[in-house]
């Protein structure tokens, strides 16, 4: 679990140094009273645009986030379950 962390913030590192991560929030602000839709529509077609490093970047991130929920999630398991056992 420490090597995914060591890896989430280097992705994050690389993914600031290339996104203004404010201007898309402004951005998805003015598409949102569009509808869920448009906003859905805008964050695809920001994927998109943006150059293949900083897409791959934004896989890599959303990997080990879901690698870290999965490990969060199993070791909550295993704790409920040995309370049960208790």
């Amino acid at each position: 679990m420490l090597l995914q962390v060591a890896i989430f913030g280097l992705a994050l590192q690389l993914f600031a140094k290339n996104v203004f991560v404010s201007k898309v929030l402004q951005n998805i602000g003015q598409v949102s009273e569009l509808g869920y839709w448009a906003v859905l529509r805008y964050l695809l077609n920001s994927f998109l645009a943006t150059h293949p490093i900083t897409q791959v970047i934004i896989l890599v991130i959303l990997g080990v986030i879901s690698l870290i929920l999965r490990d969060l999630a199993r070791g909550f398991s295993a704790y409920k379950a040995m309370w049960r056992r208790a």
